[in-house]
């Protein structure tokens, strides 16, 4: 068992989450309850204030949750040396399209921060932003492993599953890990399955093309819903009694 890994089974690690939105202040709170102290960076200093002040702006974390994470281990900044030294990191991060091509720029900042504020010894890198296959081999690992003594970093794709306004808990939606090795697997497996079940696949492409087609099926549904919609008005049908 690698060093990281013993401290995350241990519950002896530090976990940095890099971005207090709708995926990553759950992420968060979740790792609190399992026994973890977490350090969440955000750039948006309003944000920040809010959350220190018991006030969640995400839908599906209450006032009482996010008090109850900040009194339990949760430490929410805007400035970077939050995540100083942490043993494993989250980046959950949003990603766009801009001009037809995926937009990378929060994804990079924050293996940046990564980069400069991670200690020297063992460290678990995860990615969780929703990113195109292949971008945490060609946008991650160079910018983290540029900084950083050779051999010391592993690095995982655990892609966010969240569904927010929707019934089913983090814990009850099985996630995704995906890594390039074993020992990154392992770690990643270690964190992750102390907030639910986890899916091992053996390469983060895998994980992050998962996401995407998952995604992909979505828009599809709702694209086909939409036309039957469209076209159950024109003929004066019933699309539920249909469906149903």
């Amino acid at each position: 068992m690698r060093s990281v890994e013993r401290r995350l089974v241990g519950r002896e690690a530090t976990i940095g989450v890099i971005g207090l939105g709708y995926v990553g202040l759950p992420l968060s709170l979740a790792f609190v309850d399992a026994g973890f102290d977490v350090c969440g960076f955000d750039i948006a200093e309003e944000r920040v204030k809010r959350l220190r002040a018991g006030d969640s702006y995400v839908d599906d974390v209450s006032n009482a949750e996010l008090t109850a994470g900040l009194n339990d281990g949760f430490t929410p900044a805007s400035a970077s040396d939050v995540v100083s030294k942490c043993d494993a990191y989250v980046i959950a991060v949003p990603t766009d399209v801009s001009d037809g091509d995926p937009a990378m720029g929060a994804v990079q900042a924050a293996a940046k921060t990564i980069a400069k504020q991670a200690g020297k010894r063992e460290t678990l890198v995860v990615v969780s932003s929703t990113v195109y296959p292949g971008a945490t081999t060609d946008v991650v690992v160079p910018i983290v492993t540029a900084d950083r003594p050779a051999g010391s970093t592993l690095f995982a794709m655990v892609p966010e599953r969240l569904n927010p306004g929707d019934d089913h808990e983090l814990g009850e939606v099985p996630l995704v890990v995906g890594a390039d090795d074993t020992a990154a697997r392992d770690a990643a497996r270690a964190l992750f399955e102390t907030i639910t079940d986890t899916v091992p696949v053996h390469a983060t492409e895998t994980a992050e093309l998962s996401k995407t087609l998952e995604n992909t099926y979505r828009m599809v549904n709702i694209a086909l819903v939409n036309q039957l919609i469209a076209l159950a008005k024109r003929l004066d049908a019933d699309v539920w009694e249909a469906i149903e």
